[in-house]
């Protein structure tokens, strides 16, 4: 699972540092929602692989399929799906959303 390029294999060798495995209890999980399951977004969409561009492994990124509008929580962007996202106040507040990453 952990895949070294050789110069991190050389500095773990040379500092003497054994690489740990992730224990369940720190790899990463969907934020716990109250109502449906959450989903990958759909990254054939050429806008869901600009998002996925811009979040830049600064957050999470979630698809809720009862959600109106998307929402930030404990790092992780949950979204509607992005065909569900008709009206133009509920863009407006993904691109709020996304334009505050670079803060994060």
């Amino acid at each position: 699972m952990n895949k070294f390029y050789s110069a991190q294999k050389h500095l773990l060798d040379v500092l003497k540092i054994a690489p740990l495995a992730l224990n369940q209890r720190f790899s990463s999980s969907p934020a716990k929602t109250t109502s449906s399951k959450l989903s990958l977004p759909d990254l054939t969409l050429s806008l869901a692989q600009d998002i996925e561009l811009l979040l830049a492994d600064k957050l999470q990124w979630w698809v809720q399929a009862d959600l109106t509008q998307a929402l930030l929580v404990d790092n992780q962007l949950l979204t509607p799906p992005l065909a569900m996202l008709e009206l133009p106040e509920q863009k407006k507040a993904l691109w709020a959303l996304l334009s505050a990453v670079d803060d994060i």
